[in-house]
């Protein structure tokens, strides 16, 4: 892995060796990256991990290592949790929901209960809240879902959506939000198409 440095031009190597690293994404603390990290790129099985990779010293810490095969995943805006799409027991496909706490420990499964169809285009509404589309035969739809309560399709829309992306607003305490603009929680969202 490398880092470009673009007010300089110049490139940083981070990481060695036969790692195969899919999907990035930063910490908020800028010091350390996330990432879905295969160690033996020609293997059959499944072997993608998430590690926590640290820019000064390219060093990787393990922080989940999923059975079976990985989706995309999504860090918290707050970099304490991974949202990530895996498999219920080791494949064929990942389709179940996940949270990770950054730190380790052992994922959460809050899908397997309320869900029984694929799961992938993982957005943060918030630190609780995820927004993804569900896959509903041929058609899919956008849910909002947190750990705590039954998935909530966002209603009102006519669209069969393959990819979103979800726009974060923020607002200053003191400042009066635009009409017509609903806030970062609500259930209307901030689709953008």
């Amino acid at each position: 892995m490398w880092i470009l440095d673009l007010a300089s031009r110049t490139l940083k190597q981070v990481t060695s060796g036969s790692w195969q690293i899919a999907q990035i994404e930063w910490l908020p603390s800028g010091d350390r990256l996330v990432a879905a990290v295969t160690a033996k790129p020609a293997s059959d099985q499944w072997n993608q991990h998430l590690y926590a990779i640290n820019i000064g010293s390219g060093e990787f810490t393990e922080i989940a290592a999923p059975r079976g095969p990985l989706g995309a995943f999504a860090l918290s805006p707050d970099g304490k949790t991974i949202a990530y799409v895996g498999a219920r027991l080791d494949g064929p496909d990942a389709h179940d929901l996940f949270l990770q706490s950054v730190g380790g420990g052992s994922p959460r499964n809050i899908t397997a209960a309320e869900v029984d169809r694929p799961i992938s285009q993982l957005h943060w509404v918030d630190a609780q809240t995820l927004a993804a589309t569900l896959q509903r035969g041929f058609k899919s739809e956008i849910a909002l879902i947190t750990a705590d309560r039954p998935p909530a399709t966002v209603t009102g829309i006519e669209t069969n959506p393959s990819a979103f992306a979800w726009l974060r607003m923020r607002w200053p305490t003191s400042a009066r939000r635009p009409r017509g603009r609903p806030s970062c929680g609500s259930r209307a969202g901030t689709e953008r198409r």
